[in-house]
């Protein structure tokens, strides 16, 4: 099995005891495991120094100062969804892996949104946004962002027989 010299954690607390083992398979030397969130980018560099792996977290964020002066970085694995806070471009010029959790609880955010809009339609819940009781057929419905989430409400909204509406960096059918 292929090692690395030393794997950094970042932004990720309270690691489960079994995923701190299997991790310290992966690493040549011991893995310092943050009791505190990295809130600066000192810190994150003092964090990664010249670690090979770095582990975060969606709140994790890399720059490309960060990749500068941790040069050693071959892989940067994100314990989550979102990559809003790392520079892919700058990991990408240096040729670094990056991974992250692909399609993870889409469809279960989808459906929570849909549940939180049937009861603010219908007043099942504690509010009700109209006087009337309202069905969400032929409603109009505005989605920010048509990554896997966006796509998943767009498809349970044109369920629903709703108008849909989006904005996206990238224009999709």
């Amino acid at each position: 099995m292929n090692k690395f010299k030393k794997i950094a954690v970042i932004n990720i607390l309270n690691l489960p005891k079994f995923a701190e083992e299997t991790l310290r398979g992966y690493s040549d030397s011991e893995i310092i495991f943050p009791t505190v969130d990295s809130k600066s980018e000192e810190e994150t560099i003092k964090i990664i120094g010249d670690a090979g792996a770095v582990l975060g977290s969606w709140n994790s964020t890399i720059t490309p100062r960060v990749l500068e002066v941790c040069s050693d970085i071959k892989y940067i694995g994100i314990c989550g969804t979102s990559l809003t806070k790392i520079d892919v471009e700058a990991v990408q010029k240096k040729g670094i892996t990056l991974k992250n959790v692909v399609d993870y609880g889409d469809e279960a955010t989808a459906e929570f949104i849909f549940s939180q809009l049937l009861n603010l339609f219908r007043g099942f819940g504690k509010y009700q946004w109209d006087d009337q009781q309202s069905e969400l057929n032929g409603k109009k419905i505005g989605i920010v962002g048509l990554g896997a989430v966006g796509q998943q409400v767009a498809r349970l909204a044109l369920g629903f027989n709703m108008n849909v509406f989006y904005f996206s960096r990238t224009r999709n059918s």
